[in-house]
C-alpha cells in the first residue's frame, strides 16, 4: 500500500479544542495510522510557531460562554419567601463553587498543555515530518506573494505561502499530497472541495505527483481512514438537514437552538446555512428574530472573510435589511 502523505492546516489542529473527549479518542486512531506508516504527517516550523502563537486564543475561544454562567438571574422580590427559593439559593451556591472548581482545573491543565487535545496534538507534532523554513524558504514565498500566486489571500502575511513551499521542498518527488484546510486558501473558488487548479498543476509539473484537499479532516478520513468516526461532525450535518427542511417557524426555532449548541462551524457548512436561510422562507422570513438573528450574525462575525463574497453580502443584506 502506497503511503499517503498528509497536511494538516493551522485552522483545523486549533478546531481541535472545540471537539468532545470522544471524538479525541477517535482521533488517536490517526496516531496510529502514522506509528504503521499508513500516513506520513507533514508539518513546518511556520505551522508549528502558528499554532503556538493562536492556542491560547482558541481555548479562550472555547470557554467563553463557560466563565459565565446564566444560572444566576435576579429574582424578583416575592420569589424571595418561597421555601423553594432557599433550597435553590443553596443549590446555586453549591453550584458555583463546582463551577470554579471545575474553571480552575481547566485552567491549569491548559497552563500546563495537559488538555485532551494537547496531549493529540503533542503526538502528532513527535511523529511528525517537520520541515524547517529558512530563509530559502522566506524568499520563495516573498515572491510568491508578489506574483499574487496562491495559497493565500493576504497581502501582509504570508504564511500559507511559506508552508506550500516547504511541502514542495520536503514531500518526495512521485509523492501525491493530501491537504487538509479549513480556511479555503488552497481550495478552488470554483470547486471548494478540491484543491485550487494553480496548486494542482504546480504540483504535477514539479512533483510529478497529485494534489488532494479537502476542508474538513472527516472528508480525508471518509476515503482514506474510514475507521475514524467523529461523532460531533456528524451530528452537526443532521442539524443542519434538519433546518433546511423546517417546514414552520416552530421547527425553526428548534433547529437553530440545537445547532447553536456546536461551537464551530466549516466555511462550507455556513455557507450551506446561508443558501438555506435564501431558500427556505421559514428561515429566511424570521431572520430579525432574535435567536436567528444572533446565531447567523455570530457565525458571520467568525468566518464572514471565509466565504464567497456573494454569500457574505446575502446573508448580510437579512441581517440588515
Amino acid at each position: 500500500m502506497t503511503e499517503i502523505n498528509l497536511f494538516i492546516d493551522t485552522n483545523v489542529l486549533l478546531s481541535f479544542y472545540h471537539l468532545t473527549d470522544e471524538d479525541i479518542k477517535e482521533l488517536h486512531k490517526l496516531v496510529d495510522a502514522l506509528k504503521d506508516g499508513t500516513v506520513i504527517l507533514w508539518t513546518t516550523s511556520q505551522l508549528r510557531d502558528e499554532f503556538a502563537r493562536n492556542r491560547e486564543i482558541k481555548i479562550k475561544d472555547a470557554l467563553k460562554d463557560f466563565y459565565q454562567p446564566n444560572w444566576r438571574g435576579k429574582p424578583p422580590a416575592f420569589v424571595r419567601e418561597y421555601d423553594e427559593f432557599k433550597q435553590l439559593k443553596s443549590a446555586l451556591k453549591e453550584a458555583g463553587n463546582l463551577h470554579n472548581d471545575l474553571l480552575e482545573k481547566v485552567e491549569n491543565d491548559a497552563k500546563n498543555r495537559d488538555l485532551p487535545a494537547d496531549k493529540l496534538i503533542k503526538e502528532l507534532f513527535e511523529i511528525a515530518k517537520n520541515y524547517d523554513a529558512g530563509q530559502e524558504i522566506y524568499a520563495l514565498a516573498i515572491e510568491r506573494m508578489r506574483r499574487g500566486n496562491p495559497p493565500g489571500k493576504s497581502s501582509v502575511t504570508i504564511g500559507d505561502q511559506i508552508n506550500w513551499e516547504c511541502l514542495l521542498k520536503a514531500v518526495p518527488d512521485k509523492g501525491d499530497l493530501h491537504l487538509v484546510s479549513a480556511d479555503g486558501d488552497f481550495a478552488s473558488p470554483l470547486y471548494p472541495d478540491g484543491p485550487h487548479y494553480f496548486l494542482s498543476y504546480e504540483w504535477e509539473t514539479k512533483k510529478n505527483g497529485k494534489l488532494f484537499s479537502y476542508p474538513k479532516l472527516s472528508t480525508f478520513f471518509g476515503v482514506h481512514l474510514k475507521n475514524i468516526q467523529l461523532v460531533k461532525e456528524q451530528e452537526r450535518k443532521t442539524e443542519i438537514q434538519r433546518l433546511g427542511l423546517s417546514g414552520s417557524f416552530y421547527s425553526t426555532h428548534m433547529a437553530i437552538a440545537k445547532l447553536s449548541q456546536f461551537e464551530l462551524f466549516t466555511p462550507e457548512e455556513f455557507e450551506d446555512l446561508i443558501n438555506i436561510a435564501c431558500n427556505n422562507g421559514q428561515v429566511g422570513m424570521i431572520m430579525a428574530d432574535n435567536d436567528v438573528k444572533s446565531f447567523y450574525g455570530k457565525l458571520l462575525e467568525k468566518l464572514g472573510d471565509s466565504i464567497p463574497k456573494l454569500s457574505r453580502e446575502a446573508l448580510e443584506a437579512m441581517l440588515n435589511p
